[in-house]
């Protein structure tokens, strides 16, 4: 998202929602919340912010590997984590302009339930630090804060929209 020039910074939007706990703790005030309307009004730039890939828990990786190669996909890229104790492997189309993560989490090898087996939308973005207190203003709920994955990977955080859907934000 790109403000308009001549307009509030997020992170100073942020600051100008009511600290103090209350019936109107967390609200903007009308000035801020037109300023945040007007700054991004428009559509995120496409080299802004982009849609890389959605993520789905699997019981038998191989067996869905094999499921979705049918679909047109193949195993872009793997991902072995030893802290979060999970493969991770994404298939994609031939061009490449998106990604379907399969998540096979060590160990476990029940079924997921429908609720548990759906795993987050991603986004990559250029500055986490800019677009979170923006997502928040929104309605978005931040539930891990950013952090590097498994310690040196790229700096991710999650946040819930506001029917509680994930989304995981990128910065590589």
């Amino acid at each position: 998202m790109t403000p308009v020039p001549g307009t509030t910074s997020p992170r100073i939007l942020a600051s100008a929602c009511t600290k103090t706990p209350g019936a109107n703790w967390g609200t903007l005030s009308l000035e801020a919340l037109i300023d945040v309307r007007r700054a991004y009004r428009s559509a995120p730039e496409e080299d802004h912010m982009k849609f890389v890939h959605v993520a789905t828990r699997t019981k038998d990786l191989d067996s869905a590997i094999k499921f979705y190669e049918q679909l047109g996909l193949h195993e872009a890229r793997r991902s072995e984590l030893t802290k979060g104790k999970a493969t991770l492997v994404f298939m994609e189309p031939e061009a490449g302009n998106f990604a379907i993560e399969l998540v096979y989490n060590w160990g476990k090898d029940d079924a997921y339930a429908g609720g548990e087996r759906f795993g987050h939308f991603a986004f990559e973005t250029e500055d986490m630090d800019a677009v979170l207190p923006v997502l928040e203003l929104f309605g978005g709920h931040v539930t891990r804060q950013p952090f590097l994955l498994e310690g040196d990977g790229p700096r991710i955080a999650f946040v819930d929209d506001p029917d509680g859907n994930s989304v995981e934000l990128i910065q590589r």
